[in-house]
């Protein structure tokens, strides 16, 4: 009798023979097909009752004998298909690629010991340490914001002038010298041609009105007298009282009087002095600075000449950001040139309507030092801010518009002229006489 092998595949007994009959799967040559579990016979179970079929259960497994394997479940189809597959031989796997090797001379060689301790003798520093190198920056050339340097040094020095031409304006700030009166005389009337500028001693004792400057051509009188060491009062025909600073010039008192004198002869009474002492004397108009050059024609070709250098140089570095800087400066220095002794004028006046000067020494004098030195520059600079806007930037690879280059060359000489009237003004203020 043939004995029984079970399958290793799907489990089946096979009787005899080398192929599978449940699965097709084929034992290979001279491999030993595994026996067939024995199986105690039982009593076969009881049918189940017709009126209520029970589902198939799968047959229990018996116990295998000691050393011999469980036998396998069965499988699907579709795993006896794969399970016949997976006994053939698998093919040869490809070889292996050779490892791959470095040139000996591309391995740096190991650092000997005595290097190690020379390089960790050695101080280290910033330079040790390697450097990224930094990425190139392209020059705007002409086409960003920034202004030239001569027009900024134009602008800057404008601007400067113009403060301190408003603050010539606040009481006691100028003059700051005056040529004596000639002869040894005790008292001067002066004019530069804008206001009238009283000389008297600094020794006139603190009281009422003591000094009376009559001017007969013009049937005028001004009584002046010194409330405080500093604070002096003065009294005009068909105006109010002005309270004011007088600034110190060697041992005399200067005391501006807003507007040209009422007469051009003069005469004063000082207690039981007169100024002359006969007669009457005229009143001294002090020259404009540099008047004299100006009319010269030498002087005038060597300025004309320096400011056509000037707007020159100026239209080589001319950017957007230049006509903006320039013209801020100039509507600031257009502004103060005529609108400071306006303000002035103006100032006195509503100060006097008010009659602080009556109640307090030193309120209106105080009012027009701060409105003149402080508030006016700062109001003209926001404003001159405000008028000329920045321009936007244009794209960097634009080149700079053809209208800028003359533009900028007018806007230095612009600036040149004003600088000089502004100069002007401030020595005519600061110094009345003494630059002539």
């Amino acid at each position: 009798m043939t004995p029984a092998w079970q399958c290793g595949v799907c489990e089946g007994i096979n009787h005899g023979g080398a192929t599978c009959t449940t699965c097709g799967a084929v034992i290979p040559p001279g491999a030993t097909p595994s026996p067939a579990p024995t199986v105690a016979s039982t009593p076969a179970p009881p049918p189940p009752a017709p009126s209520s079929p029970a589902p198939p259960r799968p047959a229990p497994r018996s116990s295998a004998a000691p050393g011999v394997l469980p036998p396998p479940r069965p499988a699907s189809g579709r795993l006896r298909r794969r399970s016949a597959v997976r006994l053939a031989p698998a093919p040869p796997a490809p070889p292996a690629p050779p490892p791959r090797t470095t040139h000996p001379a591309a391995v740096p060689a190991a650092p000997s010991e005595s290097d190690i301790r020379a390089l960790a003798a050695r101080p280290h520093t910033s330079a040790d340490r390697p450097r990224t190198p930094a990425a190139p920056r392209r020059a705007p050339a002409g086409r960003g914001r920034r202004p030239s340097g001569l027009v900024a040094l134009l602008a800057g020095l404008v601007v400067l002038l113009g403060w301190l031409h408003s603050a010539s304006y606040a009481p006691g700030l100028a003059p700051r010298a005056v040529a004596a009166p000639p002869d040894g005389a005790d008292l001067a009337v002066r004019t530069d041609g804008e206001d009238t500028l009283l000389l008297v001693p600094d020794d006139t004792p603190v009281g009422d009105l003591s000094i009376r400057v009559e001017f007969p051509d013009g049937d005028a009188l001004l009584e002046v007298g010194r409330r405080s060491q500093t604070v002096w009062m003065v009294s005009r025909p068909s105006l109010a009282a002005l309270t004011t600073i007088a600034g110190r010039s060697g041992e005399h008192r200067v005391v501006r009087v807003p507007g040209p004198p009422p007469g051009q002869r003069w005469s004063a009474q000082a207690a039981a002095d007169r100024q002359p002492p006969e007669g009457t004397s005229a009143v001294e108009v002090v020259p404009r600075p540099f008047a004299a050059e100006a009319r010269d024609l030498s002087s005038l070709a060597v300025v004309g000449v320096v400011a056509v250098l000037v707007a020159l140089a100026a239209a080589r570095g001319a950017t957007l950001g230049t006509l903006r800087t320039g013209g801020r400066a100039l509507l600031f220095g257009l502004l103060l040139l005529p609108g400071a002794p306006v303000a002035t004028r103006l100032l006195q006046r509503l100060v006097s309507a008010t009659g602080w000067s009556g109640q307090y020494l030193t309120a209106e004098p105080a009012v027009v030092w701060v409105a003149m030195a402080l508030v006016l520059p700062l109001v003209a600079l926001r404003l001159a801010r405000t008028a000329v806007r920045a321009p936007a930037r244009p794209p960097a690879d634009l080149p700079v518009p053809a209208w800028v280059r003359p533009l900028t060359a007018l806007l230095a000489l612009a600036l040149v002229l004003l600088a000089g009237l502004l100069g002007q003004a401030i020595v005519q203020r600061f110094l009345p006489g003494l630059v002539g």
